[in-house]
């Protein structure tokens, strides 16, 4: 090969292997440096259950999409999912500013998941949907009650967050 095609394929092979850029605190190594991040780009920190209040969530679709498709052993399956799911994020009420009423939306949504649970044993269309409806009121309370993300540091409402009491 000359050395012209060489160089070119060389050009091509950099510019498709992409950049790496390492960013540590101690250490910095990279091709390109990232781009510095404007004041409001920061993401919020999220609370403890945050994670499993998003599978809780994220857990709803599914079980629509098996009960859309019919596959009833499928749907079981996701609703024992979304059972185990909702317990985990219950032991998360303890970080919470209110973990009384973390618990009683955790116990709704056990109630309507355990309900869809049973109604995809016997094969309940019906049944199966209304439970799964009646969980959207509770989520979308318990979203708005218990944010995702956590207040900015040294404000009154993450002193709340942090201590669980109301100032």
């Amino acid at each position: 090969m000359s050395r012209p095609t060489i160089l070119v394929i060389c050009g091509v092979l950099v510019i498709l292997s992409g950049c790496v850029s390492v960013d540590t605190p101690d250490v910095r190594v990279g091709v390109l440096a990232p781009l510095p991040r404007r004041s409001g780009d920061s993401p919020q920190p999220t609370t403890r259950y945050a994670d499993a209040l998003k599978r809780v969530i994220r857990q709803q679709d599914k079980v629509t999409k098996e009960l859309d498709k019919g596959d009833w052993e499928e749907l079981q399956d996701e609703a024992g999912d979304w059972v185990e799911y909702v317990r985990t994020l219950s032991g998360y009420a303890d970080t919470s500013h209110d973990p009384e009423q973390f618990r009683s939306y955790c116990d709704q949504l056990l109630t309507a998941t355990q309900s869809l649970r049973r109604s995809a044993r016997t094969r309940d269309r019906v049944r199966c949907q209304r439970a799964i409806n009646a969980c959207d009121p509770i989520l979308d309370q318990f979203a708005r009650t218990f944010p995702l993300t956590s207040p900015p540091p040294n404000t009154p409402a993450r002193k709340e967050a942090d201590t669980g009491r109301i100032p």
